[in-house]
């Protein structure tokens, strides 16, 4: 594992979906594989999706089976310990896969450990050796996710969240999911038959963290899980594990001795330099680091050079996912064992001839290190060729912000240790400034609330986990270990080294079903030249990595399987499987006795992989990925494409939904939802247009506000960076804040109590946004859930119908994100009120050219609606969808109906392509596939507003949006604007750190952002300029977007065209050609003094020096 770098009463809640960019954790075995077939794709030049895996350049013999994984949830209580300190609950997910299940046949789970699942669950249940054994043993597949991970968290985990929301993360509230779950487990495949533990087998596999789940399982809950595999587990929790690179040197050793030798001279000639004076202590800081360096720590500077031993534990020397080699050992050391002469290093290393310090900086001047740093640290530093001319920042030492990091740093910090020291000796190959003090501050920094608290100790409390478990003392029975001989965490296993480390033998032989271990022999399998996990990335394309390890458990299983509940109606198949001999294998004693401890994630890189995922499913691979499920304690209900648990369910499981004329006391308790757009090129355009390369906000969001739901407090997130940064994802801003949070602020009137953010984008990306939200509006809570792939307006609603449901709802409202409206929420209840409507929709009037554009509405003088088209060919009415809906619960079974239709389409259409995007059956959209047949309905109405509205669907479209905000704020009395005077004609906005000389003129429409600059006697009008935009003096800005860092030269003229912001349009005819009507600098560009630029749009870094008119300047 790898630390990474890089969350009641009569009240509305409210809940958005959204889209994500994913930051992805890399040095588990999950990472690992996605890293692996990322590089087998590229290799094989595969681009775009296909409906089947590839394997040799090949379609793989699977390519015909189609078949689902399905996601679905528990409710879980927060804590099962008998003191029971709260009565909180949360969803904890699970995917389940049925393909091969015969009635009885057990149950294998395998445990997801610190990882994000959505992007693993389909390949484990559907493409790994586990699905093999579902298929001999007639099998069930799980994948169950770990608490606080990926979607299974109570909490948003962030940097600055409170202690107290973290004390629920330990392994004895983690095994207590797992056992809670199997007890309660009910599935779709044979819902009548009884598969508690006490009536099937249940199995549990672990690879790493995950191993000692799998051992630490059958230690707690032997009645629960008969069997287990457990693969490359540190059980032993320790504090100190140094040893953990001795293990790498000697790996190193083995493959490249002279590059071992090297790397061990210069290590302790830089320790000899940290040691002996500032000025050597700065030197080599700056020999490595560049201009900057030296004022990192030492810690940090030892920590830093050790990155490059990171991913040993995970390939050895080298690493698929660097096909050149650059960022790998194998480049390192081949840049370490040449000299500038290309003479190469004696096997002894290069000491004896030119000595330490010549090692250290051919080391220190190796190009690709700054970007590995950079990758692994986020550092921006000079390095040993720095450019005199820049400014570098080479700040090491930072917190982690990523959700799933920041859980796994705060189980190590409090329970296992695991801190990757530095190894003085013979071995040594990082520095002694990475020592036990230096992992502590880490700890201390990065849980600072938790400081003055009793949830962090000192040190992590190894001796209670030890002794709560076993650690390395107590393998367990009916379980194989699979060691992996190379891999650096086998100091902590049963195969460790350390002298304080019982001596075990390993043996093939598999014992009886009720053997236990006796003496100094574990049953288990040593897979030579492998690392870390490596046996889990074998997969049935031909990888057959840990074939003989899974082989033997196959071996096992047979032996074990009949030993189970002798009346029960499960009988093994005849089993085939490779016959082992009885080998047995004893490890060597280390002089040296490390303060072990297993797999720690070092801040690694952010790694983007492909692998048939559930997000990928419906274009990659055999699996379709069907939905979600939640269950209430002690029920799971099912339903075709997802599963909800709600209070109450019927046989059809859904929620039994009052109907639409049985009212409830309160007539306002529903769900407010702001839903994603039905199309995303546009939103596209908006971020190509602005140089934003992740999702902007605007994309796949949706609101759904809930009705009678206990109020939660905030979701705390971390204080907000700059917005629209390059680091991190942004919220377009327009009048001064993001889109989404001017929906949020017709809330108060229908009094929302809570809010979720549902979409596909990462965790992290909306933190920041929760975060100022939750302190603007106290009055609900605000919280993120994650769609498995991007579902469509409709389909996103029933992928999260359990919560939308939870508590018998009565109406919610929908909001598609991409408007700029007023929102009369309190009308359109009004309306359904007075009708007793099934459904409200917001309409406006447009031109009859426009209208074709949008949805149509036909509607009688009642504001009843009788027809309704997306985007007709010819006219048919000037009444359009505004996007905004309120919705009788009951809609859920009208969209699952909508499902099923799509399916049956699918399913008999001989041109069905499964590439295409939104063609799988649970991608559904409320304009295609749900208004049209609910008009048909003639329970559905309109509420037409004259106020303002706009579609935010370009980057054109922003600048009207910006006005129409504007002027409402303005028109309300706002105190965020400024009053009208000589240079300012309102509505302006200026943010409170924007620099605007008093002869600077601006306004009417202006929003300027952070840090941003207006120098004398400027011009702007009818624009937004973003953050750190500068815009010289006598400029003159019109009708256009400034982006964030560009610069306008003095006297230069950008402009675009103005348009009415009535008019919904974005384009307008220059020459004959259609142009947009804003002109747009992106990123960083540079317009030249006395430059006129027109109707243009310029992408990121781009300089203009001449004039230009209607172009796009790439």
């Amino acid at each position: 594992m790898r630390f990474t770098r890089a969350a009641a009463g009569a009240a509305l809640s409210l809940i958005f979906l959204l889209a994500p960019v994913v930051d992805a954790i890399g040095g588990n075995v999950n990472k690992q594989l996605l890293k692996n077939k990322q590089a087998q794709r590229a290799r094989e030049r595969l681009t775009g999706h296909f409906s089947f895996p590839m394997h040799g350049g090949k379609p793989s013999g699977i390519a015909d089976e189609v078949y689902q994984v399905k996601q679905f949830a528990i409710e879980t209580p927060m804590d099962h310990s008998p003191e029971k300190t709260t009565n909180e609950t949360f969803m904890n997910r699970y995917w389940v896969y049925d393909r091969y299940y015969k009635a009885g046949g057990p149950i294998f789970l395998y445990h997801g450990a610190e990882s994000n699942m959505s992007d693993y669950a389909s390949w484990w249940l559907s493409e790994s050796f586990l699905t093999d054994i579902l298929q001999q043993f007639g099998g069930m597949g799980i994948v169950f996710e770990h608490r606080y991970y990926g979607g299974s968290s109570p909490y948003m985990v962030t940097v600055d969240m409170p202690a107290a929301n973290l004390q629920y993360l330990t392994t004895a509230q983690a095994l207590a999911d797992v056992d809670y779950f199997a007890n309660r487990f009910k599935s779709e495949k044979y819902a009548e038959i009884d598969k508690s533990p006490k009536k099937v087998p249940w199995i549990f596999l672990g690879i790493s963290y995950g191993g000692n789940l799998a051992s630490y399982a059958r230690e707690k809950y032997p009645e629960t899980f008969f069997a287990a595999y457990s693969s490359s587990a540190p059980v032993q929790a320790e504090v100190d594990i140094g040893a953990y690179f001795d293990r790498v040197y000697r790996g190193i050793l083995e493959l490249d001795p002279a590059c071992a030798r090297n790397m061990h001279s210069a290590i302790v000639y830089i320790d000899e330099q940290l040691s002996n004076s500032t000025e050597t202590n700065t030197a080599i800081k700056q020999l490595f680091l560049g201009p900057g360096g030296e004022a990192n720590s030492d810690g940090d500077f030892a920590d830093t050079l050790a990155i490059q031993f990171w991913d040993f534990q995970n390939s050895g020397m080298d690493d698929e996912s660097s096909p050149d080699d650059t960022q790998t050992l194998k480049g390192v050391c081949a840049h370490l064992n040449t000299d500038i002469a290309n003479s190469t290093s004696p096997v002894e290393g290069w000491e004896t001839t030119k000595g330490s310090k010549w090692i250290a900086t051919r080391w220190a001047s190796y190009p690709p290190l700054i970007d590995w740093i950079y990758a692994y640290k986020g550092a921006n530093c000079g390095g040993y060729a720095a450019n005199p001319n820049f400014s570098y920042t080479c700040k090491l030492g930072r917190i982690l912000d990523d959700g799933d990091s920041i859980a796994w740093r705060w189980q190590y910090c409090t329970e296992y240790g695991y801190f990757q020291t530095g190894n003085e000796g013979p071995y040594q190959l990082v520095s002694k400034y990475s020592d036990v003090k230096y992992w502590q501050e880490l700890c201390r920094k990065q849980f600072a609330n938790a400081n003055a608290t009793d949830f962090l100790p000192e040190l992590p409390t190894v001796n209670v986990t030890n002794t709560l478990y076993g650690g390395w003392s107590r393998p367990q029975s009916r379980t194989l270990y699979v060691i992996n001989d190379m891999d650096p965490w086998s100091v902590l296993g049963f195969y460790s080294n350390d002298t304080d480390a019982p001596l075990y033998q390993v043996s093939n032989n598999v014992p009886g079903c009720e053997d236990t271990f006796s003496g100094n022999r574990i049953f288990g399998y040593l897979l030579e030249n492998s690392y870390h996990g490596q046996d889990g990335l074998g997969d049935r394309l031909g990888n057959d990595t840990g074939k003989p390890a899974t082989d033997l458990f196959k071996k096992a299983l047979a032996a074990w399987l009949p030993c189970f509940g002798k009346d029960t109606a499960w009988k093994p198949q005849v089993i085939n499987t490779t016959t082992h001999s009885s080998d047995m294998r004893t490890r060597v004693p280390n002089a040296r006795v490390p303060n072990a401890t297993p797999m720690t994630m070092k801040e690694g890189k952010n790694m983007t992989t492909s692998a048939p995922t559930a997000s990928t499913t419906a274009a990659q691979a055999p699996i379709k990925v069907t939905g979600t499920t939640t269950t209430v304690p002690g029920t799971t209900t099912t339903v075709p494409g997802t599963t909800t648990t709600v209070p109450r369910t019927n046989t059809s499981g859904l929620t039994a939904i009052p109907s639409s004329t049985a009212r409830m006391a309160n007539p306002h308790q529903g769900i407010v939802l702001i839903m994603p757009p039905a199309s995303n090129d546009t939103i596209r355009d908006l971020e190509k247009a602005l140089g934003n390369r992740r999702p902007s906000s605007t994309l796949n969001m949706a609101v759904f506000s809930k009705v009678s739901i206990p109020t939660e407090p905030p979701t705390n997130i971390k204080e907000r960076k700059p917005v629209l940064s390059t680091r991190r994802m942004p919220l377009f801003e327009v009048a001064g804040h993001p889109i989404i949070w001017h929906c949020l602020t017709a809330l108060p009137k229908i009094d929302v109590k809570e809010v979720f953010l549902i979409g596909y984008y990462d965790e992290s990306v909306f933190r920041d946004f929760i975060r100022d939200a939750s302190k603007e509006f106290p009055q609900f809570t605000i919280k993120y859930l994650r769609e498995y792939q991007p579902l469509g307006t409709a389909g996103g609603l029933y992928h999260f119908r359990d919560v939308i449901l939870k508590n018998s709802p009565k109406r919610f409202f929908v909001l598609n994100a991409d408007v700029c409206c007023s929102f009369p929420l309190k009308e359109m209840l009004q309306l359904s009120d007075d009708r007793e409507a099934e459904a409200v929709i917001l309409g406006t009037r447009v031109s009859n050219e426009a209208a074709s554009n949008f949805g149509c509405i036909v509607s009688d003088p009642g504001k009843r609606v009788l027809h309704y088209v997306e985007k007709p060919e010819s006219h048919i009415s000037n009444l359009i969808n505004c996007g905004v809906y309120l919705f009788d619960s009951s809609i859920i079974f009208k969209i699952r109906k909508a499902m099923e239709v799509k399916a049956k389409r699918i399913a008999s259409d001989p041109l069905y392509d499964p590439t295409e995007e939104g063609s799988s059956d649970d991608v559904l959209r409320l304009e295609q596939d749900i208004l049209g047949p609910l008009a048909d309905e003639k329970n559905f109405y309109v509420y037409e507003t004259r106020d303002f509205w706009r579609q935010i669907k370009t980057a054109g479209s922003a600048v009207p949006a910006n006005a129409l905000y504007l002027q409402k704020a303005y028109q309300s009395g706002s105190e965020d604007l400024p009053a009208a005077s000589a240079t300012i004609i309102p509505p302006v906005y200026i943010h409170p750190t924007a620099t605007v000389d008093a002869t600077a003129k601006l306004g009417p429409n202006v929003s300027i952002g952070p840090r941003a600059v207006v120098g004398p006697g400027a011009r702007v009008k009818e624009s937004i300029v973003l953050e750190d935009a500068e815009i010289k003096h006598d400029a003159c800005v019109l009708y256009s977007i400034v982006g964030w860092g560009a610069r306008i030269g003095a006297w230069a003229r950008v402009e675009g065209t103005p348009i009415s912001v009535t008019q919904h349009t974005t384009t307008v005819l220059k020459n004959g050609v259609k142009v947009q009507s804003v002109t747009i600098l992106a990123k960083d560009c540079v317009v030249h003094d006395e430059i006129r630029v027109q109707n243009c749009v310029c992408l990121p870094y781009k300089e203009l020096k001449k004039d230009v008119a209607n172009e796009v300047i790439m």
